[in-house]
């Protein structure tokens, strides 16, 4: 709260002469409310010239006005006073997560200043809701690669006045929560196909796949159908570029090849038939 010079007052007789050395009684209301840093009574002297000073005099925690009454013998008399707003100091604001990724939410976070006040949040600059959103304390993201300045406002109280804080949080892609890469089915013979499908696609961008390099002797790829080679595990690396608002992302499937069965043997002899001595080819 905002201090006062010293309160100096003026003593004199009927005749209108300066009285020196005589007692004067300044009192401040009680300080459960507006008053000075010297509630109640302070006795003072008057000098030579009849001024009484009361020094040191500032404002106490309660911001209103009031009156500082000054008594000398029988006269008296008030003055009226008043206790400014004080200024918050030591505010801030700060985010639970910056940057903060699409998709997600951080959390705005104040310090300092008056306790118990209901802070409030808005934009610097209203075009910053092409990025961001708010409610509440929370942020989220309404698009990515920008940012926002958010300005939080402590309103003080009846003794502080508001003061205000801000924070700029940058909004940047978000991870794809769900894309996979499935092959139906995942177990064929040697010289069979399975068929890709991509599961938590985003609508605007197109996935693909390939058989990892340690697979290209097992199974290869045209297109999303996988055609079995040689017996082992082929491994299927698929990916997705993302878009606006998700990074690119990647998965993979593992596809088990086994051995074909062998149809049933038929052996022939030419000629069927031999007499002894003879020979047939097979």
């Amino acid at each position: 709260l905002q201090s006062f010079a010293d309160l100096k007052v003026l003593v004199k007789d009927n005749l209108g002469q300066s009285v020196p050395r005589v007692l004067v009684r300044f009192t401040s209301p009680a300080a459960t409310g507006a008053s000075t840093n010297k509630p109640g009574a302070v006795n003072v002297t008057t000098d030579a010239d009849g001024f009484a000073t009361l020094t040191g005099l500032q404002a106490n925690g309660f911001a209103g006005s009031y009156s500082v009454t000054v008594a000398s013998g029988t006269a008296t008399t008030s003055v009226a006073l008043t206790n400014l707003k004080g200024e918050q100091t030591g505010f801030s604001v700060s985010a639970s997560i910056n940057p903060l990724a699409y998709g997600s939410t951080s959390t705005l976070v104040p310090a300092g200043g008056v306790s118990g006040a209901a802070v409030t949040y808005e934009f610097d600059d209203p075009a910053a809701s092409t990025y961001c959103a708010i409610t509440n304390a929370q942020v989220s993201v309404n698009k990515a690669g920008g940012s926002c300045k958010i300005v939080a406002t402590n309103p003080g109280n009846a003794n502080y006045n508001p003061i205000t804080a801000s924070i700029t949080v940058s909004t940047i892609k978000g991870q794809q929560p769900a894309f996979a890469v499935v092959a139906t089915p995942n177990s064929v013979v040697v010289g069979s196909t399975s068929a890709l499908s991509f599961n938590g696609v985003l609508s605007s961008a197109t996935s693909s796949a390939t058989v990892d390099a340690a697979s290209t002797s097992v199974c290869s790829i045209n297109g999303t159908q996988v055609t079995a080679l040689t017996a082992g595990v082929c491994i299927v690396n698929a990916s997705n570029p993302g878009d606006e608002s998700f990074n690119s992302a990647t998965a993979a499937a593992n596809l088990t090849v086994t051995k074909g069965s062998v149809g049933a043997l038929t052996v022939h002899a030419t000629p069927p038939a031999i007499v002894y001595g003879a020979t047939s080819t097979l």
